[in-house]
């Protein structure tokens, strides 16, 4: 653990994940420029900017309401496999887990799951050896994403909501008065 710590923390390796994409081979200047706004990605100032707002939806204490909902989708995920004594717990676990968090905070549709579960294997693929072949389905299931992501902002503004990306507009919004 401390080892993991020490080197998530290490600035060295900071630069060294921003370059992944262009180590894999990847060329295509549209989607460096896109891949250094994420808040994966960015560094320094534009980082820090990016953490702090997200910050509030990602706290312990956020965590703590989402906690019950947490439960309930790592039940759902176990009982189907818990008859048969054995698991294969990345693939039947912990791959499917996130989305439904994820699309919580959001406050996403339950039956636009399964989109984000494609685009996220999609997306993810950036990190394959072959992400440079894999390019054009990578820019695809973000461009996707990036629509029906816009249409959820447009939806908050109109009709606000305790999630995620209302509280991203109300700092986008104080942070512009």
């Amino acid at each position: 653990y401390d080892d993991v710590v020490a080197v998530l923390r290490d600035k060295r390796w900071h630069s060294a994940v921003a370059k992944l994409p262009e180590l894999m081979g990847i060329t295509d200047p549209d989607f460096l420029a896109r891949d250094r706004e994420s808040i994966l990605s960015a560094e320094g100032d534009v980082h820090t900017r990016l953490r702090r707002l997200v910050g509030k939806a990602l706290s312990p204490r956020a965590a703590d309401r989402l906690r019950p909902f947490m439960r309930e989708v790592i039940n759902d995920l176990v009982d189907p496999v818990a008859p048969a004594g054995r698991a294969d717990i990345a693939i039947d676990i912990c791959e499917p887990y996130p989305i439904p968090i994820i699309c919580e905070l959001l406050a996403a549709p339950h039956e636009d799951w399964q989109l984000f579960s494609r685009w996220a294997a999609d997306v993810l693929r950036v990190f394959n050896a072959t992400a440079a072949q894999e390019l054009d389905i990578i820019k695809q299931a973000q461009s996707e994403l990036d629509e029906y992501t816009r249409g959820l902002i447009a939806d908050r503004r109109n009709d606000p909501r305790e999630d995620l990306i209302t509280d991203l507009i109300a700092a986008e919004d104080k942070a512009t008065a």
